[in-house]
């Protein structure tokens, strides 16, 4: 049984908030061998004070330039906040 558990073990999934105007972004990731793994990434934008549903997958397809713009941004950050011993 303990074999089985330490095969099928993967490293905690953590999730790095940020928020923009009107907008909401959480990128769900893990430490891997001193690395970031970018696990998911979720943009929900906010309307009348309201989180809508998750966008990040139509901000792709139809949006690369933002999806990737809003990417780098909270990688930037959380990248600098682990560097600063902030989050380890």
């Amino acid at each position: 049984m303990i074999n089985n558990m330490t095969n099928n073990w993967k490293p905690p999934v953590r999730i790095h908030r940020k928020m923009f105007p009107e907008m909401l972004t959480q990128l769900h990731y893990h430490i891997k061998d001193s690395q970031i793994v970018v696990e998911d990434l979720k943009v929900h934008f906010i309307l009348d004070g309201v989180v809508g549903t998750n966008q990040a997958d139509s901000l792709a397809t139809g949006h690369p330039d933002i999806h990737s713009d809003i990417l780098r941004q909270i990688y930037q950050e959380l990248y600098k906040h682990i560097k600063d011993g902030s989050i380890n």
